[in-house]
């Protein structure tokens, strides 16, 4: 029978038949398989919350939506389960010591050992610097603080809300190797996840820099342009020339190519923005000298065979 689900209990005596359930209680009628607790893991995090805490026992084979793990009565995002063990992710709490309480379809485990975890304020991890601050392309960044441990597999690095790959720790300094960024500026959060979320308040930065080839063309329209620069990301990168919308032809992180559209002549804006980020302007010039005429056909006509 499932864990943690209240089964109606029936009794068949042989030769007589079904006996009748006297219990007047719903509740009483039935038999239920509880879920067992044998440890937490680690018993102490931050008080920041993102502590990745495993819970092992036994009975826990159900769908995490049947499962529910409260740190005291601060609620702990199951992550995964399986029969053994639950891990889960600690929300933000003030320092002090709780009991953990886990329910399977709303039916509370038995607690067979040390089932206690404490907020600490002095687990905490804590961030003081990245350098560089300021993204172009792909790069190594050092993130510099306290407390970062020296398992790289405990380290989760985000900038906004993309996470990114560290690949060295030590307890002072983690070294991340960061790809290119769409334009604007970024919190950084640092997870270690046996002792929760670092605390510190730094940002990253990718520049919006672009410059723009060639700087005049066609009256007539359909000059390709090609913009350089930084920050530009694909799905998310709008051009303008003049007022018009330039027709994207290919963008990356680096290179944005488009097609002017029709214009009077004379010098116009090229407007860049990623994200409702704005690039600052650049210049084009719709040039009667670089617009092409069509003076003739020759000939005029043609069989169709």
């Amino acid at each position: 029978m499932d864990v943690g689900i209240r089964e109606i209990v029936t009794v068949t005596v042989y030769n007589l038949g079904t006996a009748i359930n006297t219990l007047s209680s719903e509740f009483d009628r039935r038999f239920v398989l509880l879920p067992n607790i044998d440890m937490v893991l680690p018993n102490a995090g931050s008080t920041t919350g993102m502590t990745k805490v495993t819970i092992k026992g036994s009975g826990f084979a159900v769908p995490s939506a049947g499962v529910q793990v409260l740190m005291g009565h601060f609620p702990c995002e199951v992550l995964s389960v399986n029969y053994t063990a639950i891990e889960c992710e600690t929300s933000p709490a003030p320092q002090h010591l709780v009991k953990v309480n886990l329910l399977i379809h709303g039916v509370p485990a038995l607690c067979q050992g040390n089932c206690s975890f404490s907020y600490l304020e002095s687990i905490t991890a804590f961030v003081t610097r990245i350098s560089p601050n300021t993204i172009k392309g792909s790069v190594k960044v050092l993130i510099e603080g306290e407390g970062f441990g020296t398992i790289l597999e405990d380290i989760s690095v985000f900038i906004g809300n993309q996470q990114f790959r560290a690949i060295d720790v030590n307890e002072n300094n983690i070294t991340v190797l960061v790809t290119p960024l769409p334009a604007g500026i970024y919190p950084l959060s640092v997870v270690v996840g046996t002792k929760g979320l670092a605390l510190g308040n730094l940002t990253v930065s990718s520049p919006p820099v672009a410059s723009v080839t060639p700087t005049s063309g066609s009256t007539g329209g359909g000059t390709t342009l090609m913009i350089t620069g930084n920050g530009f990301s694909p799905g998310n990168t709008t051009v303008t020339v003049g007022d018009e919308p330039c027709q994207i032809i290919s963008v990356n992180s680096s290179e944005v190519y488009c097609r002017t559209p029709a214009g009077t002549a004379g010098r116009v804006s090229v407007k860049i923005s990623v994200n409702a980020v704005a690039y600052p302007p650049l210049s084009f010039t719709y040039a009667l000298e670089d617009t092409p005429l069509l003076r003739g056909v020759i000939p005029s006509t043609g069989n169709y065979n």
